[in-house]
């Protein structure tokens, strides 16, 4: 119960046993601060009451169970509240076609029914003594990082981290608390766009930091042109004083929405500095695999993508097996005998 009462709000003290609701709701307990009946709600970036962030005191950990030690000893419990206060078994469930069983509802009162042919399978996982054993933040050994599919900081050249008032908006407001601020390292002076062209029209790039997904570069920019490939040929547009106007007040409005947010989660804290490069790619959507032969390519979208070039790897950080073109099969590697098939026609 220790974990509840450093969780629970004294309203909800009826969750407890009785000896443990005195020390929630009783004036004379020795840790009646850590219940306040009010408090403060930030609504900071928030714009419903239940949003809000309640300002509670911290708890004092070793007052907290000292307390319960001497006021709520295991003695002055029931049978029933013993067995509850206590650690139960991890059960481990996992996927099995070949099981048929059937499941008894848990609670027919409610309206489960029972789960006939349940397909799974239950093992008791072997765990260690856990008394007394803090949480403690390391990765399970074997996690690979990156991983295929899932996200990565670490991904971009980071320079440094700081907190600041940058005013970062990700719910739609500004916040009024300094946050951390991801600064990448500064890019040297580059070519131009019409000199980078040919080293970056037509290849695969991966951006959306920090998922970072490919996308085909079909198009490259900076303050004085547009390069992009039209009928297989390289196409420049110079821009007018206008254009080039507008390129650079979008440049710096991008760099300043990577910084501030976007109004949605996920987005604003990291300074890119100046862009002087910009992309156009269009992002991945998928494999096409041939019915001829079995050979699989890559099949790209058509609505394009803005993107700095500080933003964008030349090189997937972990490669996903799912979306790596292959040549043609014989028919025997596309179904070894005893594989099961499905007859889409005849």
């Amino acid at each position: 119960f220790e974990q509840l009462m450093g969780c629970l709000p004294p309203a909800s003290s009826a969750l407890v046993p009785r000896p443990y609701r005195k020390l929630m709701c009783s004036p004379d307990s020795p840790i009646i601060q850590f219940y306040p009946e009010t408090f403060e709600v930030d609504m900071n970036g928030k714009r419903n009451p239940w949003e809000g962030v309640n300002i509670l005191p911290f708890i004092d950990v070793n007052l907290l169970k000292d307390t319960i030690s001497q006021k709520c000893p295991d003695k002055v419990l029931t049978a029933d509240e013993n067995q509850r206060n206590r650690f139960g078994q991890v059960y481990c469930y996992t996927y099995d076609a070949a099981a048929k069983e059937t499941v008894p509802s848990c609670n027919r009162d409610i309206g489960l029914p029972d789960i006939t042919k349940c397909n799974s399978r239950v093992i008791v996982l072997d765990e260690p003594d856990r008394n007394d054993v803090s949480f403690k933040p390391e990765l399970v050994p074997g996690t690979e990082i990156p991983y295929p599919g899932f996200p990565s900081l670490n991904v971009l050249p980071i320079e440094s981290a700081e907190l600041a008032p940058i005013g970062l908006n990700c719910f739609g407001m500004s916040s009024k608390y300094p946050n951390t601020v991801l600064k990448l390292q500064r890019m040297p002076q580059l070519p131009g766009a019409v000199d980078l062209a040919d080293n970056v029209l037509g290849k695969s790039l991966f951006v959306n930091w920090p998922m970072m997904h490919e996308g085909k570069v079909v198009a490259v920019s900076d303050a004085t042109c547009e390069v992009r490939m039209v009928k297989k040929k390289k196409k420049v547009k110079q821009w007018k004083p206008k254009e080039a106007d507008g390129w650079e007040a979008t440049s710096v409005a991008m760099a300043q929405q990577y910084l501030n947010g976007a109004g949605t989660p996920g987005t604003g804290g990291v300074d890119i500095g100046d862009i002087q490069i910009r992309l156009k790619l269009v992002p991945l959507q998928g494999m096409k695999t041939s019915l001829a032969n079995g050979s699989t390519k890559k099949q790209f979208g058509k609505e394009e993508a803005d993107v700095p070039l500080q933003m964008a790897l030349w090189k997937a950080p972990a490669p996903d097996p799912r979306f790596i073109e292959r040549g043609p099969m014989t028919l025997k590697d596309r179904f070894p005998p005893g594989v099961d098939v499905i007859l889409t026609k005849g």
